[in-house]
């Protein structure tokens, strides 16, 4: 494994996504390494032992699959120039909209390899440190050398890559905690939004986010007299200690609520929480609306830490002040590295 400065490779967000880039100096012929990266008994030798199936040409198949149990993945070729470009898609659940793109240019008396993986999701961003390794076996590989595949080494080089850029290590993390939230900009405000799949009934769902005592277990002490709109409800939160107060706007049972929160600048944000029925269990939809710019990332961040103890919640467990801001701490770096300017 080389750790040589210009071996790294650089990741790029692009739209709920991230690309990753890498530029390869390889010491050998466009055609001997183009022949490493399209004929599939070449490509085992340095990308994983993986299995894949072919059509070289435009619109033609690429299949792949690790291992020989698990299923093919089936990708398209959509870009193709013989001995200078090669990109096919890499279309499943991790990477919906995955895409792998190789291209070539003479360089002396070698060549230059420049890939790119675009549509990498948060979950899988760990990929940075795999197409390092696999990228350093090529050139072994024209030599005739088989490079094997460990896991170990993958986890050790991303380690690297995540003191050279920290906010990998947060995006890391979040993925882990659940789906990333979004912070999109509406005129002067923002607004953030999560979507959770929860396998917990829908009726339990609703009452950790609606029964005073049940909220206190994932997020913080709530009071008011009743469960209808118009009436006034406070919030007290533990170290440091503070209590805001707000206001129902909207109850729709087992279906919505949302009620204001103040900001700082004396304007109020409106948090909605929407449930529905969802396979084997349910869909929350939670949205912050009306935040000023200024507050978008502390708050998803936070969002987040609490979201990931409602489950839970659910199921009557309370999660200590202490793990929401440990949970916080964690994905704050991220959230703000993907604020809206």
């Amino acid at each position: 494994m080389s750790l040589d400065e210009d071996r790294f490779g650089t990741v790029v967000r692009n739209g709920e996504g991230f690309d990753l880039r890498f530029t390869r100096h390889i010491a050998a012929s466009p055609e001997r390494v183009w022949a490493a990266i399209t004929i599939p008994e070449r490509i085992a030798a340095w990308f994983a032992e993986v299995e894949v199936q072919i059509e070289l040409r435009l619109g033609g198949a690429y299949r792949l699959r690790f291992g020989s149990e698990g299923p093919f993945t089936d990708g398209e070729i959509t870009g193709f120039e013989p001995l200078r470009l090669l990109e096919h898609t890499w279309p499943n659940p991790p990477h919906p909209m995955g895409r792998v793109r190789y291209e070539l240019e003479p360089d002396g008396a070698g060549c230059i390899l420049r890939l790119t993986n675009t549509g990498v999701q948060a979950a899988y961003i760990s990929s940075l440190a795999g197409w390092h390794i696999f990228l350093d076996a090529i050139e072994p590989s024209l030599g005739g050398l088989r490079v094997a595949w460990a896991m170990e080494a993958e986890t050790d080089l991303m380690a690297v890559y995540e003191v050279r850029t920290p906010w990998l290590k947060a995006l890391r993390v979040a993925a882990a905690e659940g789906p990333l939230g979004v912070v999109t900009p509406t005129g002067e405000t923002v607004e953030i939004r999560f979507e959770r799949h929860l396998q917990r009934p829908l009726v339990k769902v609703w009452a950790a986010l609606t029964v005073p005592e049940r909220i206190s277990d994932w997020f913080g002490e709530m009071s008011f007299e009743r469960l209808e709109v118009g009436q006034a409800l406070k919030l007290t939160f533990a170290e440091p200690h503070y209590s805001v107060e707000g206001r129902i706007e909207a109850v729709e049972p087992l279906k919505r609520i949302a009620w204001t929160w103040p900001q700082p600048d004396g304007s109020h944000s409106l948090v909605t929480f929407e449930l529905a029925s969802d396979g084997d269990g349910c869909r929350l939809t939670l949205t912050e609306s009306g935040l000023t710019r200024t507050r978008g990332a502390g708050n998803a961040a936070g969002w987040h830490a609490h979201l990931q103890g409602l489950s839970a919640a659910v199921d009557g467990v309370r999660t200590s002040w202490s793990e929401v801001v440990a949970r916080e701490q964690a994905v704050s770096a991220i959230y703000h590295e993907r604020a809206p300017a």
